[in-house]
């Protein structure tokens, strides 16, 4: 987890792994956002290295990178994806 009040989620995939990669190379490979029980969104940025592994991923709230997340927040349907 990273160091500083962000919800952010650091991998480091091992070079020996044989798992095929996400994609080719680095990018933003997949955004996902949910409604909630609150007025606010709440959303999954998965990100891949060089080599196309996972390598974070990063929650919001109402896009927000420093937005501290409610106690009792729940998940509803999805409202957004999109993938590369």
């Amino acid at each position: 987890m990273c160091d500083c009040v962000c919800h952010l989620f650091e991998f480091l995939m091992p070079h020996d792994v044989d798992v095929e990669p996400l994609t080719q190379g680095n990018c933003l490979f997949l955004e996902v956002t949910f409604c909630t029980n609150k007025k606010n969104v709440i959303g999954f940025l998965v990100f891949t290295d060089d080599r196309g592994y996972l390598s974070g991923v990063d929650i919001t709230y109402d896009f927000e990178k420093h937005a501290s997340l409610p106690e009792d927040l729940m998940t509803r349907e999805c409202d957004n994806m999109q993938s590369n």
